[in-house]
């Protein structure tokens, strides 16, 4: 099982990319429409599906054998104390939680599987980088309606992460803290990822709290490289399976990239069985075997 306080540490470190605080819109009008009246307007267009790449009944079939397993995923990472600068080194824990099979989050992963499909798929290696990253964001609950300001409850009700500066409100009363399956930060970052959907996502962060938008954010946002790094060509191909740097890819700050290496690497054990292409084996031992860097 995941403790719950323990995964809160491993979370909320989303896609960080440079951006302006600021806010040059002061002295506008701020965006006057309720969310339900925004939701409304941009519900996301039926897409058709695409062709059926992984074989779902392997898939969860591994998945239970991995969360019956109950394995430990132990890593350790540097800690810096903000008043004396003195590094220390602490040892963190992940594991899959037997819920990972349940009828909700499956229902999330196979709508990840779906949208990957639909748009033409790609390594499988990806694809499990993209799972590790919604589990490991989300506490393990694959819910998109986590937010960085209320921990891993699983429904946020609150507009403000005053710890950090980019969770306060500006003058319009929004805020830009962690949401979503890649728990977005950064006004920039809203603007960039909002352009790409096309929808308003600066004036109503919250929309990134909605399942389909969510899905596509963590899809075609590592798919189009929209947030951080290199191509994810450069960490995970047939040659090569660096889970953790692939993290660099998402959020190069992550001081818990082990943990997500290690969920992705464990997906990925899945995804390769149930691959309706040949895909590269990777040794089992693998993902134990992963440290930060």
């Amino acid at each position: 099982m995941i403790d719950a306080v323990a995964v809160l540490s491993l979370a909320f470190s989303g896609p960080l990319m440079a951006a302006d605080e600021t806010d040059p819109e002061k002295g506008r009008s701020c965006p006057t429409l309720r969310l339900d009246e925004v939701r409304e307007r941009y519900t996301p267009a039926p897409t058709e599906p695409g062709v059926e790449l992984i074989d779902r009944a392997i898939f969860w079939e591994r998945m239970e054998k991995i969360s019956n397993a109950k394995e430990v995923f132990k890593f350790q990472v540097e800690k810096t104390d903000k008043a004396t600068g003195v590094v220390s080194v602490a040892e963190k824990s992940i594991a899959f939680d037997k819920s990972v099979v349940d009828s909700e989050h499956r229902a999330v992963i196979e709508a990840i599987f779906d949208r990957w499909e639909t748009t033409d798929g790609g390594h499988p290696k990806h694809l499990a980088l993209m799972l590790g990253t919604a589990y490991r964001e989300t506490c393990g609950r694959l819910a998109s309606t986590i937010g960085e300001a209320c921990g891993c409850a699983k429904t946020c009700g609150k507009d403000e992460y005053a710890a950090v500066p980019y969770g306060r409100k500006d003058s319009c009363g929004r805020a830009y803290f962690g949401r979503g399956l890649v728990q977005l930060t950064h006004k920039g970052n809203y603007d960039l990822v909002g352009g790409r959907l096309k929808i308003p996502l600066k004036d109503y962060p919250n929309l990134a709290y909605e399942e389909p938008f969510a899905i596509m954010m963590l899809v075609d946002g590592l798919k189009g490289r929209w947030y951080a790094g290199k191509p994810l060509n450069t960490y995970l191909n047939d040659e090569r399976s660096d889970w953790v740097r692939a993290r660099k890819s998402v959020n190069p700050g992550s001081s818990n990239k082990a943990a997500t290496g290690y969920l992705s690497c464990r997906f990925y054990d899945a995804i390769q069985a149930a691959y309706k292409k040949p895909a590269p084996k990777q040794d089992p031992a693998l993902c134990m075997k992963l440290k930060n860097l």
